[in-house]
């Protein structure tokens, strides 16, 4: 029973490590795709800083709930509705704070 299960936990590694592989080889084009400055640059922190935490010597615990935090805010920010202008401007502060922590000194 195990070895299906270490085989699927090293398929989701991989999928993990392509998708930040992928983000940050292709983070140039989020400048063009984004208008104004703070959203196409959260966009390139957060690819850059995602494949950083992911390459990071954290716990593998602690690198996936700094993925799955950042990532949620980046999805409300990028892909809500812009109905949902006051829960996008939280999200880009949520996420705005943890690319803030992830790149301090601290945050290693």
């Amino acid at each position: 029973m195990l070895g299906p299960v270490r085989e699927e936990r090293a398929r989701w590694r991989t999928q993990v490590d392509e998708a930040t592989t992928y983000l940050t080889d292709h983070a140039i084009q989020l400048l063009i795709a984004y208008k104004g400055d703070r959203i196409p640059t959260m966009a390139v922190r957060y690819s850059g800083d995602m494949r950083g935490l992911w390459i990071s010597n954290r716990s593998e615990e602690r690198k996936l709930l700094l993925l799955r935090d950042a990532t949620q805010h980046c999805h409300t920010l990028f892909f809500d509705s812009p109905l949902y202008i006051l829960r996008r401007a939280r999200a880009a502060q949520q996420l705005e704070r943890l690319l803030n922590e992830l790149e301090s000194p601290q945050g290693q």
